[in-house]
Parts: C-alpha cells; structure tokens; sequence
C-alpha cells in the first residue's frame, strides 16, 4: 500500500544518503574584520524570550578561523525584551569556537567538542541554526544550536559579553567586529519551537519551518548599496562602509553521512 511522504520521512531521506542542491545565493555580504564593518537593522525587538525564538544563517568562517584571530568577533546581536541583546559570535581564543548569549540574564554556552566545530568551521560555508524552546531563557537546556543540520551538544562558555543592545550582523555590541562572509539571515519568534527536523530541512532542503512564525527573513538579494531589505518583518538593513558584497555560496550541501559531524 502506498504511504505518502510526510515532511519527517523527508527529512529523514536527506540524513542518510540524499545528496541535495540548493539554488545558490547569488550574493553574500562581507565582513573584513574591521569597526566600520557592520549591518544595523535598526531599533525594533527581534526576540521575546517568553515565546520560542530562533535565528538560521548561511556562513562562511574560513576566513576567521585560518587567520589566527584570538579575540571574540561578532556575527549576530540581536534585541530581545530582556533590555540585552542575544548575541552569537566566534571566539578562537583557548580553541572555543562558538558561544551564544552572554549576558546575566541569558546563559553562555559552546559547542561541547569545541575543536571538532572548529575544525568543521574553517572548512568553509555552513549553516548553522540557534534555538530557544521557550521553556525558561535562563537554562542551557532551552537552547540547541545545529550546524549544518546536525546538533552540537553545547557546555558552558565563558564571556566577553556584549552590553550594547542593538540589532546588527558582523559585530558584538559596538565593539568585537567579525571576520566573516554571510549569505542568508533569518529568524523566527512565537508558534512551535524549531526541532531538528526544522534544522536539517532548513540546510538540505531550504524548507522553511510551517508551525514556527518566521519574522524577519534577508536574501541578501541586492548585491549593491548599503540597503539590506527585510522581506517579512520591515526591519530593513543599512551597510557601514567596511560592509562589501560577495558573489554568493555556492549550492552544493550534502548529505550528513558525507560530512563531519560534530558530537
């Protein structure tokens, strides 16, 4: 008897041995490491922590993590009804490779096998997915971070923190500035939480989550200028001058049982 496929047997197909080609983002923008590099979206709250809340970006951190940089420099600060932001970032330094929030009313955190991701990062274009539950803002449990569909366990980190509470790729806070190509941004507040499943078909498939309520959402489909359009939640973007734009990552993602993964 026939059984129609079903998003979690999809899924499933794309964790063992589907190999997937996306449509390839024809461009990126580029952060050279430098104060003035930096996208501002402006002033609105991205995240209410009393609802489940996600952000998903298409990285390129093969830059950062083969130059031998030691500090911590943003990739994402967002605000949130904390009065602080939520922030992601790289910090090379003691080989800690990723920590989300740092601040004293969200945990610090990073990946568990903190060498392995940062092996994995310097390799090139990832996607990596950071959730929160919804459950308590307080607990390192609420939060999983996926990177390239595949869940990193995560530990607890340690600071800098960012103390500047304003909405902006490729910096933390004002200060901290990243080193990185990026060629999709998205995120996501209220509905379900985002699962696994959400997370893998978000990087094999390009599938966006339907019982989460996406907010904001960058295509990066300028190419040109310093505006960063916003196609679902109008909190469009402006490029500093230390801001350039790529030619886009390339298409090909493959399937798990093809990469590394992080455990």
């Amino acid at each position: 008897m026939f059984m129609p496929r079903t998003a979690a047997s999809v899924a499933r197909t794309s964790l063992s041995a589907k190999r997937v080609v996306l449509k390839k983002r024809q461009y990126s923008l580029r952060f050279n490491g430098s104060s003035s590099a930096n996208t501002d979206f402006g002033a609105s709250t991205f995240f209410d922590s009393t609802q489940p809340f996600a952000f998903y970006i298409e990285v390129d951190a093969s830059r950062y993590f083969n130059g031998g940089i030691t500090a911590a420099h943003g990739v994402v600060s967002l605000k949130t009804d904390q009065g602080v932001p939520f922030v992601f970032y790289f910090n090379n330094s003691g080989n800690i490779s990723l920590n989300m929030g740092g601040n004293t009313v969200f945990p610090v955190m990073r990946p568990t096998n903190k060498n392995q991701t940062v092996l994995k990062l310097k390799s090139g274009i990832h996607g990596i997915c950071v959730t929160f539950d919804g459950v308590d803002r307080t607990l390192s449990s609420s939060y999983k971070l996926y990177i390239d569909g595949v869940n990193s366990p995560l530990t607890t980190g340690v600071t800098p923190t960012a103390t500047t509470h304003n909405n902006m790729l490729g910096k933390l806070g004002t200060s901290n500035p990243g080193n990185v190509d990026i060629g999709f941004f998205a995120t996501w507040n209220g509905g379900t939480a985002l699962s696994a499943t959400d997370a893998a078909n978000l990087w094999f498939d390009n599938i966006f989550p339907s019982t989460a309520t996406l907010t904001h959402a960058y295509y990066l489909s300028e190419g040109s200028g310093t505006s960063v359009a916003d196609s679902v939640g109008g909190a469009n973007g402006t490029n500093d001058t230390g801001v350039t734009w790529g030619n886009g990552f390339s298409s090909t993602r493959s399937a798990v049982s093809a990469r590394t993964v992080v455990s």
